[in-house]
């Protein structure tokens, strides 16, 4: 089977050199994820990305063949956005009919790409509406959505079949994260050997709230003799080189919360490459996802899920979907300074009860592995294939 992912533009559909080490948003991962369980498979995987202002680029990494193009930046303005919609048109009509277009978010690219069957993933609320934005989704055979709130809000917002919207979680990389030593993580980062280590991996950007998680900070450090230290992984930078306008304000957000952290144990490490993220989770004691917005799901709560990690996280969004409360983790109002320093403490100061939710989020995480996960994409690949063509069998 020949598989063409399509990103989306800006940030989001950011893909570098070096998927299988470098830093990544959470939306390139996803589609690098599969790609790599398909190539495994047997299939014939491919990534069209956008590629800002540079010219046509391919290369071939791990296996898996990437494409980036050429960005049109005069077809942008105020009102529309056809940079990308463009060039992707283009490649479209000269690089053949593939058995799978599997787009990411953007239900317009799905015309763009001729194929026996076209899937549509949803990593994001989308906008719905219209009437021209409705017809553009109708292209898809398939719908997935990341998580069962976004199906939910899909399904509010478009009107398209409910039998064909189907959810498949993200996941990790389980065995990467239960291969790494603990002692030899906290080495390599310098940390102290008794020392209770939070860590937040994901953009620094007002939504994510990692404001709210240093106030809750301050508040917990007063109740500990020894103050625990809390590591920062992600910037606002990544994906957003090519667009400075969007840039600017997330540099001014991450200048705030960087003065606000200045007087607290927290150490900032910039973006993580994702070959080094088992070795940052595994690093630490707690996670904490205090998301302010309707996260859809949050994928750095299974990876730390499979690091072995207690959890806190905001009731918000999907990420009630990835955390069991009292099971694996905790959850709290988003935005709620005096609940996430409460449910801080609560995992700080009692180490047993540390290890009774990192042992339920081990079993947790064998669920969102992306072996299975590939495997359910794969089903639906097969079901959306039926009209047109004979299933085709992994492998």
């Amino acid at each position: 089977m020949h598989i063409r992912h399509i990103l989306p533009q800006s940030a989001m559909g950011y893909l570098p050199d070096d998927p299988g080490s470098a830093a990544l948003t959470g939306i390139s991962n996803v589609a690098w994820s599969l790609a790599q369980q398909q190539l495994a498979a047997g299939h014939c995987v491919e990534l069209v990305a956008p590629g800002g202002g540079r010219g046509l680029r391919t290369a071939v990494v791990d296996g898996v063949t990437l494409r980036w193009l050429p960005e049109a930046a005069w077809l942008r303005n105020a009102r529309f956005d056809f940079s990308y919609l463009l060039p992707l048109q283009i490649f479209g009509m000269v690089a053949g009919i593939t058995d799978i277009a599997h787009v990411h978010s953007n239900p317009f690219f799905l015309r763009t790409t001729r194929a026996a069957a076209h899937v549509l993933h949803y990593h994001n609320s989308p906008p719905g509406g219209s009437p021209r934005y409705t017809s553009a989704v109708h292209r898809a055979h398939t719908v997935i959505c990341c998580s069962c709130f976004i199906r939910e809000q899909f399904l509010d917002r478009v009107l398209f079949p409910a039998e064909r919207v189907r959810v498949v979680y993200n996941g990790a990389d389980i065995d990467q994260f239960s291969i790494v030593d603990r002692t030899a993580a906290r080495v390599a980062y310098g940390i102290e050997r008794d020392r209770v280590v939070l860590l937040y991996v994901g953009r620094i950007g007002y939504e994510k709230g990692l404001h709210v998680l240093l106030d809750a900070l301050e508040r917990v450090i007063a109740t500990c003799d020894k103050p625990p230290l809390l590591l920062v992984a992600g910037s606002g930078r990544l994906g957003f080189e090519g667009y400075r306008p969007a840039w600017a304000d997330l540099q001014s957000y991450e200048a705030q919360v960087r003065h606000q952290a200045s007087q607290l144990p927290v150490m900032f490490l910039g973006n993580v490459s994702r070959s080094s993220l088992p070795k940052l989770y595994r690093a630490a004691d707690l996670f904490v996802c205090p998301s302010v917005y309707e996260e859809p799901f949050g994928m750095v709560n299974i990876e730390a899920a499979a690091a072995g990690l207690p959890v806190v996280g905001s009731c918000i969004g999907g990420i009630p979907e990835a955390i069991i409360p009292e099971g694996n983790g905790l959850l709290v109002a988003p935005a709620d300074v005096a609940a996430l320093a409460t449910a801080l403490a609560q995992l700080i100061h009692n180490p047993e009860l540390r290890r009774t939710y990192a042992r339920e989020s081990v079993r947790l995480a064998a669920h969102y592995s992306w072996n299975a996960l590939a495997d359910e994409v794969l089903g639906l690949y097969n079901a959306a294939l039926k009209p047109v063509s004979r299933p085709i069998i992994a492998g």
